[in-house]
């Protein structure tokens, strides 16, 4: 009996590493887990939201992989209200949402973000007044939630906007 058992250890610890390790190649990190890629794609085209005080829209090109640039304008009546050129760019799980202000004498404003979900992004610069916070939230195909948060005069405030696409992009 004591033979016995001496021959089955090494076969069974053999038999463990063989079933642990099928392959005769070392495991990398990337093969105990999956990365999840994001993709904002969702973002792309015109999206516009109307109020009794005008219409804000949001215009988003796809420029490469990692880079969308935007436009976000607020028009009452014929009059332009506001215009701001935006940067969206993905650097594996986080991004980055900057501002660019063509005025030599202002700064751009640079958001750092983080990707929550195939269909939610939130940026946020905390040295910032107002927008402290930004959430863009895709709710379908043709609806997404831009959430703005921050404070304004001393009181924290948030502008919510139901974005409506006026023009899906057909693939």
């Amino acid at each position: 009996m004591k033979q016995f058992n001496l021959l089955i250890l090494p076969f069974s610890v053999l038999f463990l590493i063989g079933c642990n390790n099928s392959s005769n190649e070392p495991l990398v990190e990337e093969d105990l887990e999956e990365k999840e890629s994001y993709n904002v794609d969702w973002l792309t085209g015109l999206w516009m939201n109307s109020d009794q005080d005008g219409t804000l829209f949001e215009e988003w090109t796809k420029e490469n992989d990692s880079t969308f640039m935007g436009k976000s304008y607020y028009i009452n009546l014929e009059d332009t209200l506001f215009v701001e050129n935006i940067r969206l760019t993905i650097n594996a799980d986080s991004l980055y949402y900057e501002s660019i202000k063509h005025d030599t004498m202002q700064k751009n404003k640079l958001f750092k973000g983080l990707l929550v979900a195939n269909n939610s992004f939130k940026i946020e610069n905390p040295q910032h007044g107002f927008p402290k916070n930004i959430i863009y939230n895709q709710l379908n195909d043709t609806l997404m939630m831009i959430e703005i948060s921050g404070v304004i005069d001393g009181q924290k405030e948030t502008q919510p906007y139901n974005m409506v696409k006026i023009n899906p992009i057909h693939e």
